[in-house]
C-alpha cells in the first residue's frame, strides 16, 4: 500500500508563521509535522509515500525537512500545477500508483490509529461489497463554541451546552482526512476539484459504496490552539513511552 501525502495550503490561520513556510513544516516538540505522519505510515507498513503538492510550495524546504532519515521509506513527490484542487493533485500522483490501492493522507493530521487495521477492513470490503473507499472519520471530538437551541417562533433559548461532543450532538461524523481508496476512485477526480468537497460527494452521488472508520485519536494542527494541543499530546507520549 503507498500513501499520498497532500502538502501545501494556504493555512491563513495560522499566518503570519505559514507565510515563511507550509504548515506541514511547523516543529511540533522539536520535529516538523510531516516527520509525524512519514513515522505514522511506517509503523503502519506503508513503505512508499508520494508527497504531492502544487509547484508554487517550495520543494527545497520539504526536501530539507524529510532529509535521508527515512531510509526504510521510498519517497516520490508528485507536482501539480498552481490552481489544481486536492483531486488534481492525487490524479498528479497516478503514474506512481498505477493500478494499485492507496492511502489518502491529508498533511495537517497527527494522529497514532492503527492505519493497518483500517487497510485490512477496506481491502475486505471492497471484495465483499466493491467498497470505493474508506474514509477516517471521529465524532468523538469537542467543538471549541457553544451551542444554543431555540424555538423558531419565540427565539427562546431552551437548551444550552457549553463545549459539546460532536456525538452529543448529531449523527454526523468528522472527515479526519485519511481515506483507503480503491484505484477506481481516480476516475471521479479532476484536475480543479477538491476530493472531499467535490469527488467524495459525486461518488456517493454515482451510488458507489463508500464506508467509514471511526476514531477518536486525531489532532487537525491548522490553529495555533491545535499545535499547542498536540505538542502536549506528543510530550505526554513520549514521557510514558
Amino acid at each position: 500500500m503507498k500513501a499520498l501525502i497532500l502538502v501545501g495550503g494556504k493555512a491563513t490561520r495560522l499566518y503570519p508563521t505559514t507565510l515563511l513556510m507550509p504548515k506541514q513544516l511547523i516543529m511540533i516538540d522539536g520535529f516538523p509535522v510531516i516527520h509525524y505522519i512519514l513515522d505514522h505510515c511506517l509503523k503502519n507498513s506503508i513503505d512508499n509515500v508520494i508527497i504531492c503538492m502544487s509547484n508554487s510550495v517550495s520543494h527545497t524546504q520539504f526536501y530539507n525537512a524529510i532529509g535521508t532519515k527515512y531510509k526504510n521509506l521510498k519517497i516520490d513527490y508528485a507536482i501539480s500545477p498552481v490552481g489544481h484542487g486536492t483531486s488534481g493533485r492525487i490524479l498528479s500522483a497516478r503514474k506512481y500508483v498505477k493500478h494499485e490501492s492507496f492511502v489518502v493522507y491529508y498533511g495537517d493530521i497527527i494522529t497514532t490509529f492503527n492505519l493497518s487495521e483500517m487497510i485490512q477492513r477496506h481491502n475486505k470490503l471492497n471484495v465483499k461489497n466493491n467498497c470505493i473507499a474508506s474514509i477516517a472519520v471521529t465524532n468523538n471530538t469537542t467543538l471549541e463554541q457553544g451551542l444554543t437551541k431555540s424555538e423558531k417562533k419565540t427565539s427562546r433559548i431552551i437548551e444550552f451546552i457549553e463545549r459539546p461532543k460532536i456525538k452529543a450532538i448529531s449523527d454526523f461524523s468528522i472527515n479526519v482526512g485519511i481515506s483507503v481508496c480503491s484505484n477506481k476512485v481516480l476516475n471521479y477526480c479532476t484536475n480543479k476539484g477538491d476530493f472531499y468537497k467535490d469527488t467524495v460527494p459525486l461518488m456517493i452521488k454515482k451510488r458507489e459504496f463508500l464506508s467509514k472508520y471511526d476514531i477518536t485519536d486525531f489532532i487537525d494542527i491548522g490553529t495555533f490552539s491545535n499545535i499547542e494541543k498536540a505538542t502536549k499530546t506528543i510530550r505526554k507520549l513520549n514521557s510514558s513511552a
